[in-house]
């Protein structure tokens, strides 16, 4: 047994290891690449970035603290190529260049010489870079908790990125939470924010991978099984936590701890008064309940009784009959033996209401729709001339009936838009090489690009072409067309919502020429 192991089981304030059967902690200390779980998000965010970083300008990493950036970081870290020169700048608030300076130096194992200004160093820097390159090596630059950058850290960052303009020198990741997009709207940072390539986010974990994460957590640090997290217990660690890693790991220690409270925080608080009675004794408290309901039930019947007691009861007066009723409404009674009327009696002006008003309206009715026939002519009248004879009165003849519109027929169904009705190479080999774009992506499945372009309805408005990118082929998407890059920027601004959180490119349409011409 490992020695180490042996002072934990030891140590009383450690009881939960021995019970467990663990090694180490599972969830507090320093994480390791061995207790590190890769859900399905966070793997494909670790293979898009490997697949980017050699070439991109700039790529960033969001995420809400204690989501893992730095755990994400550390794997990219630990999964590089063997050709890649990595350097980790771990950021400090208000970091200046000179601080920043010296960390990227010490990085690539180059010596702050005294009394050197940052010009110099960075004049250094730059030399030592495009050495690596010659040597077929790929910088790349990551810094940690990015949003701590003072605003001349930031424009320092600039200058390397800027050294790409004329062959690719470096690549930089920044990683940091949400401020670190605050940082970068800056006015003075606008040309930083236009190179950033991709923008990534590190999501929250579902509770299917909560469990899992709990699991993996458990048998790194030496379990054998899963535990005291059971379904039920990971259901509320899940809902506590709403999947932050960092806050699920410090429930977890406190469930190996028997130190966990979930209910109190979610249950609503008691009243001081039901608490003094259930600290005066249940026994007392039990027998006051019934009471107190008894006398409560036997003063509302003494009320009642006393409030309409001493009033005379009043005398419930019928409705009058329908004939009383149509005195009120100066209308004839009509009596049951009384024959079908014809035609409807004239209703006198009344200030009643008008009680009776349906059935003289649906009588009214029965009276229009009567049609007198008319009588034929006497035989004598038939013979007379018929310059003597007087003209027959006219037959009333039915209304017309009322002219059948057509129903409108429903209009045609738009067509769905062709798949080669998309925009590619011609469309942006037409356009003006000094107007500008706006990049949204470059991914290795092209389909995945054409499914983005036809959900949001991009056909006339977005292009995407193959470019060639150490030696994979990738597909880049372009948005837009902008007379200069300024306009290119504020558009970038007001990207629709549906297509989520990126950080579009804009780049001019020349270099979108030079990746066609390079094909």
């Amino acid at each position: 047994m490992d020695k180490d192991f042996e002072h934990l089981i030891k140590d009383k304030s450690a009881p939960h290891l021995a019970r467990y059967g663990l090694t180490r902690e599972p969830f507090m200390g320093v994480d390791d690449n061995q207790s590190f779980y890769a859900d399905a998000n966070r793997e494909q965010r670790l293979g898009l970035m490997h697949h980017l970083a050699p070439y991109s300008h700039l790529l960033v990493v969001i995420g809400e603290p204690g989501m893992g950036k730095t755990a994400l970081l550390q794997q990219f870290v630990a999964r590089a190529n063997e050709t890649w020169r990595l350097c980790v700048v771990n950021a400090e608030v208000g970091m200046g260049q000179e601080e920043f300076m010296e960390q990227v130096l010490a990085g690539y194992a180059l010596s702050a010489e005294v009394g050197r200004d940052v010009d110099e160093q960075f004049q250094q820097l730059v030399a030592h870079l495009r050495a690596l390159r010659q040597s077929a090596q790929t910088p790349i630059l990551l810094v940690d908790d990015a949003q701590h950058l003072s605003a001349a850290a930031f424009e320092l960052v600039l200058r390397l990125i800027e050294e790409n303009d004329s062959t690719h020198m470096i690549s930089v990741m920044l990683f940091g939470n949400p401020e670190l997009n605050d940082a970068l709207a800056l006015p003075q940072l606008v040309s930083l924010q236009s190179r950033v390539a991709h923008a990534f986010d590190v999501p929250a974990l579902t509770e299917q991978d909560a469990a899992r994460y709990l699991r993996h957590r458990m048998r790194s640090a030496g379990a054998q099984d899963e535990g005291p997290f059971n379904a039920a217990l990971v259901v509320k660690l899940y809902a506590a936590s709403d999947g932050n890693p960092s806050r699920l790991n410090e429930l977890a220690h406190n469930a190996l701890l028997n130190k966990l409270n979930l209910g109190a925080e979610s249950r609503p608080a008691r009243s001081a008064r039901g608490a003094a009675q259930d600290a005066g004794g249940g026994a007392s408290a039990s027998w006051k309940r019934p009471v107190i309901l008894i006398g409560a039930v036997v003063a509302v019947v003494l009320l009642y009784r006393g409030l309409f007691s001493s009033a005379p009861p009043e005398e419930v007066v019928p409705p009058p009959p329908v004939a009383e009723r149509a005195e009120s409404l100066s209308l004839p009674p009509l009596p049951e033996s009384a024959p079908v009327v014809r035609e409807a009696p004239p209703v006198a002006e009344s200030s009643a209401p008008l009680v009776e008003a349906p059935v003289v309206a649906e009588r009214a009715a029965e009276a229009t729709l009567q049609v007198a026939p008319v009588p034929p002519a006497p035989p004598e009248a038939a013979a007379a001339p018929a310059a003597t004879s007087a003209p027959p009165a006219p037959v009333a003849s039915p209304p017309p009936p009322p002219p059948v519109i057509a129903a409108a027929p429903p209009p045609a169904p738009t067509p769905a838009p062709r798949r080669d009705a998309l925009r590619g190479a011609d469309w942006l080999a037409d356009q003006p090489a000094s107007h500008y774009t706006l990049q949204l992506m470059a991914l290795r499945e092209e389909h995945k690009v054409r499914a983005f372009i036809e959900q949001h309805k991009l056909q006339e408005q977005a292009a995407y072409f193959p470019v060639q990118r150490n030696k994979q082929v990738l597909y880049a998407l372009v948005y837009g067309q902008y007379p200069n890059r300024v306009t290119a920027l504020a558009a970038a601004k007001k990207l629709p919502a549906s297509f989520g959180k990126m950080q579009p490119w804009a780049r001019s349409f020349k270099s979108v020429h030079d990746d066609l011409g390079s094909r």
